[in-house]
């Protein structure tokens, strides 16, 4: 009788994505890496992510126009917890950001390189049937930068659609994003989720930033 293997366990993902409004965006690309084997069950991993993006703002009362990019590394260990009805992870990570402006600006403290720990949470569940509830959330102490989102959608088999809610910031702004997501799409090996809606700064940072729209989009693929 001839003996057939298990099928062999993905041991983890290629991501990608970027996202933007007017006078701002940001692209992102990394991997995750399970040192069991299997990205789909409970253990460590290691993850390492690249970003870059650029900006500019009116800095009041002078109305003068800064222009800025950021370079951002990330490289830590995690744990995560998986479940049919459930997905939890926790991780650790060193992290570097370095913000070049294109003018002195004495009112803005995030400007050139500092170093910093990261830590982040990503929760999702789906017992209850139909649906599927998301937190994403990271702070660094690299300028007390920030990403939080919640997501609430509703599911129709792999697809999901419905709203969610963005709070990101640092030391010198405060935005808030609200809007649509639509996840669980393939195309080919990737598998994709997008997003839109309407962005608002905080008025009390000091920028002159006007409300915008804001999109974006993220891809993975499992190796």
């Amino acid at each position: 009788m001839m003996e057939t293997s298990a099928p062999a366990s993905d041991r983890g993902n290629f991501f990608l994505g970027g996202n933007a409004r007017q006078d701002a965006w940001y692209t992102y690309a990394g991997a995750n890496y399970a040192l069991n084997g299997d990205i789909d069950a409970t253990g460590l991993f290691l993850q390492g992510v690249f970003g870059y993006g650029e900006y500019d703002y009116d800095r009041l009362p002078a109305g003068t126009e800064v222009q800025g990019d950021v370079v951002e590394y990330d490289l830590g260990i995690g744990y995560q917890w998986v479940t049919p009805a459930y997905s939890l992870s926790v991780l650790g990570a060193a992290n570097y950001q370095d913000h070049d402006l294109n003018v002195f600006d004495p009112n803005n403290s995030v400007s050139g390189d500092e170093w910093g720990f990261k830590a982040k949470l990503d929760a999702w569940y789906t017992g209850h049937a139909g649906m599927l509830y998301g937190i994403t959330s990271s702070y660094s102490t690299a300028y007390d930068s920030y990403w939080n989102r919640a997501v609430v959608a509703k599911t129709f088999g792999q697809l999901y659609v419905g709203p969610e809610f963005v709070f990101l910031g640092n030391d010198e702004f405060e935005e808030y994003r609200a809007g649509l997501t639509l996840g669980g799409l393939s195309l080919g090996p990737a598998d994709i989720s997008l997003s839109a809606g309407y962005a608002w700064a905080d008025p009390e940072s000091g920028r002159d930033e006007e409300e915008s729209l804001y999109g974006g989009l993220h891809a993975s693929f499992r190796f």
